[in-house]
């Protein structure tokens, strides 16, 4: 079986922002979108959530997605999925026994039902994917609940953006399997 991967959503900020503006690389959009048709690349509808802002923003990121140069379907849902819902009662279970470790403040922001981090995780680990995320780990933290840490724990694998281009691209952003 294939590995399927979901995106966070500081892949597409960075890679936007940073290092591959569609204005000089347009092939690594286009890698994205191929991995998608191929059925492996995947991110959330509440990563989509964070990137979208309101439809009179002039934010280039923002516009690209509204006007679905990624396709709509690359976002999946999270919340009306009944496993992702039992994965997730399953991570904040796992929260709540880290009580010790982690500081309340960092404990409530990773719990708040309005930021993706937590659906990402939950998501994956109810359909087997490997999260991409600019994250590192810090299993040391207490002030924040990080990604890779929260994945690890609940038996999810993280990956770079960069570990994935060398599994999946290959020639100047072609797309392969």
């Amino acid at each position: 079986m294939q590995t399927k991967y979901l995106l966070d959503a500081n892949i597409f900020i960075e890679s936007h922002n940073l290092h591959y503006h569609p204005s000089f690389c347009e092939k690594f959009w286009d890698w994205i979108v191929s991995g998608h048709k191929e059925g492996i690349f995947y991110s959330i509808d509440r990563i989509k959530g964070e990137l979208v802002h309101q439809a009179k923003s002039d934010d280039e990121l923002s516009i690209r997605l509204r006007e679905e140069r990624i396709p709509s379907n690359f976002f999946i849902p999270s919340l009306p999925d009944p496993i992702v819902a039992q994965q997730y009662g399953h991570l904040m279970g796992w929260l709540d026994s880290k009580t010790t470790h982690y500081l309340p403040k960092a404990i409530k922001e990773f719990q708040d039902h309005k930021i993706a981090d937590p659906f990402l995780v939950a998501t994956a680990m109810a359909h087997n994917y490997v999260i991409v995320t600019k994250e590192k780990s810090n299993p040391e933290a207490k002030n924040r609940v990080k990604i890779p840490d929260a994945a690890s724990e609940n038996r999810v694998k993280c990956i770079t953006l960069q570990q994935l281009l060398r599994r999946h691209a290959h020639n100047d952003f072609e797309f392969i399997l």
